[in-house]
């Protein structure tokens, strides 16, 4: 009897057996889906529609291929395969699969049973097998006599199951992507910004992973004309440098206005720390409403970046499949995804790991729009130049350099960012004519900034967090006061990060807490002399014309170790631990002069200085952990490049 005879002779074995497995990867799938939920804040229940639709569909394909094995092997069983088996082992053995894929190492930590030799780890994961597998066949067995008889028609009901949950999968994607649900929520004081009426709005415009160089107040040739009319109508701060080289510190240093080795002593490195005094909170307590709007997964509730803001919205990301827009928490959904992508290549597949800047300014506009009257401080955080770097006008497609680390294909990704920043500029100058419109640009306070730069390969690597130079921490600043009679200045003082809050409280008329480090930059004199920027494992401080900067081996080794798949980074990527240049003549930073005769007479002392800041800060390496990140944000962070 031929194979295909035999299958359609029992059609109800492979029914059962495809039945079975549905449900075994379901329940696997709903059980992962919860845990990740309930570590999340409650905050991710569409999971479980995803993890019903996407480990179904996992499950299906098993059960056909279990259902034809049963078939081939029903004649020599002796009987022991019956309906309640083919359904039940089916079941047992996909969720088996699934909980142990999810769980295993958890299971052997929580017995206290780890370190393992490799025999008798195969042994001890055996036995969890075995366990795990009886446990699920006795309550499939007892599953299927309550499930009774089966449908007349299997293939059809399962069929038709599978096109609804999809479309329910699709439905609350669209849902959570577009909602205008306000997901945070802090006390307003609507008396006190009913006095506000002399205090200017603010608006507050971050451009993630923006150089400094590339726009075109920089002298950069470059379509960004939103940027250069608030450069005309405002002061440009052509020397501002990062407190860090990537964004979590940097943002935290932004809004507390202190450097990373003093924000992180209070576990902030990561995490914006409850007890310290923020930028959004000395506007909240003085009547401000505020709201944020971003597309970073940095910048999370669970990272305690909420506080201070009265609304709080995380826009997401846009996919062609139903899937979780914030990342695929969920362990195996990438990987049918990605295989609906490899093998489906002819369609054109939409896949943002953040929303666009289009996305980011109507939602803007929609609040303001809906709140006129209120004394605002809005925070909008641009994703746009960030890698990956996608085609305009949007097509589908994108560039990733870290695809290709030994530097191929270097103008183009450099067009692609460019393009980027251009898009962004477009859709950012959306709101700076609504502003006109409504009569509101004269007398609001705003502020244009990035948290780091990005290397394109000025050093052969691509990105940032790997680095000190220049094209990493030297960022854009543009701040438009409608107090500050000065347009059109181009100010070439040195600037950090931590200067931008003082400067943002104070214009608006108010005082800063005595715990910021920085200062008003808008008043005559207010410089610094030096800037520090730091990292674990690096440090570097930049005068007006020389830089200093140190890095353990361990750091330096890392930027040459960063490599994906099989490519390996450009040999050249790897740099000195000591470093020390004059950017006065060496503006590009080609020419290490420590322990020349051109260095610094101070810089022994100076490097002295910075190992002891970095040596610090190595101590304080629990606070970015990446065990203590979430698993839908780890998803997007390794997604955008953090996490390999």
């Amino acid at each position: 009897m031929s194979m295909s005879s035999s299958i359609k002779e029992h059609p109800q074995y492979i029914a059962l057996a495809c039945f079975g497995a549905v449900l075994g990867s379901i329940l696997g799938g709903v059980i992962e889906a919860v845990d990740i939920t309930l570590g999340s804040g409650y905050s991710k229940w569409n999971l479980l529609v995803y993890a019903v639709g996407y480990y179904g569909f996992i499950g299906a394909a098993a059960g056909f291929l279990f259902g034809i094995f049963y078939r081939i092997f029903l004649s020599a069983s002796n009987g022991y395969i019956t309906e309640k088996n083919v359904f039940s082992i089916s079941g047992s053995a996909m969720a088996t699969f699934f909980l142990l894929s999810q769980y295993n190492k958890d299971i052997s930590s929580l017995l206290g049973i780890e370190n393992l030799n490799p025999i008798a780890n195969f042994l001890f994961l055996s036995l969890k097998i075995i366990i795990l597998f009886i446990a699920l066949y006795l309550l499939f067995s007892l599953g299927y006599k309550l499930l009774g008889s089966m449908p007349r028609k299997p293939w059809l009901s399962l069929a038709g199951s599978f096109i609804v949950i999809f479309i329910i999968s699709l439905i609350i994607n669209s849902a959570f992507s577009k909602s205008n649900k306000k997901i945070f929520y802090a006390d307003y004081y609507p008396e006190l910004n009913a006095k506000l009426k002399e205090a200017p709005n603010v608006l507050f415009i971050l451009m993630d992973t923006l150089r400094g160089d590339r726009i075109s107040p920089a002298g950069y040739e470059i379509n960004t004309p939103a940027v250069q009319k608030l450069a005309d109508d405002g002061i440009y701060f052509s020397k501002t440098y990062a407190n860090c080289n990537w964004t979590a510190p940097s943002i935290v240093s932004i809004f507390t206005s202190l450097i990373p080795s003093d924000h992180s002593k209070e576990g902030g490195y990561i995490r914006l720390p409850a007890h310290l005094p923020n930028l959004m909170d000395e506007f909240r307590n003085k009547g401000y409403y505020t709201i944020c709007i971003t597309s970073n997964p940095h910048l999370s509730p669970e990272k305690g970046f909420a506080k201070g803001f009265n609304e709080f919205y995380e826009v997401k990301g846009r996919t062609t499949l139903p899937s979780d827009p914030d990342g695929k928490d969920l362990r195996f959904q990438k990987k049918i995804l990605n295989g609906f992508k490899r093998y489906l290549y002819f369609l054109n597949w939409e896949e943002r790991m953040y929303a666009d800047a289009q996305e980011i300014t109507d939602r803007a506009i929609d609040w303001l729009n809906g709140n006129k009257g209120k004394r605002f401080f809005l925070y909008v955080h641009y994703m746009d130049p960030h890698i990956p770097y996608y085609e305009h006008p949007y097509d589908g497609t994108y560039g990733s350099p870290l695809h290709h680390p030994g530097g191929e294909n270097l103008e183009e990704y450099s067009r692609l960012y460019d393009e980027e920043v251009e898009y962004a500029d477009l859709q950012m100058g959306r709101i700076i004519n609504y502003l006109k419109e409504k009569e509101l640009y004269d007398s609001t306070l705003i502020v244009y900034v990035s948290d780091h730069g990005e290397e394109l390969f000025e050093h052969y690597f691509w990105s940032h967090a790997n680095s000190m130079f220049e094209e990493q921490i030297h960022v854009p600043l543009i701040i438009k006061s409608p107090f500050d009679k000065r347009v059109g200045v181009v100010d070439s003082g040195l600037v950090s990060l931590i200067d931008v809050a003082p400067t943002v409280v104070e214009e608006a008329g108010f005082e800063y807490p005595q715990s910021w480090q920085g200062m008003n930059v808008l008043k005559p004199g207010m410089r610094k002399s030096r800037i520090l920027s730091q990292d674990l494992g690096i440090m570097c401080i930049r005068t007006d014309s020389l830089k200093w900067s140190y890095a353990f081996p361990e750091y330096v080794a890392e930027r040459r170790s960063l490599k994906r798949g099989n490519e390996e980074p450009d040999p050249r990527a790897i740099y000195d631990n000591h470093q020390h240049f004059n950017l006065a003549n060496d503006p590009l930073e080609k020419n290490n002069i420590f322990n020349t005769d051109l260095q610094h007479p101070k810089t022994d002392s100076i490097m002295n200085y910075i190992i002891g800041i970095v040596n610090e800060m190595k101590k304080q390496k629990a606070f970015t952990d990446t065990s203590v990140i979430d698993p839908k944000t780890r998803a997007r962070l390794r997604e955008l490049g953090y996490i390999l």
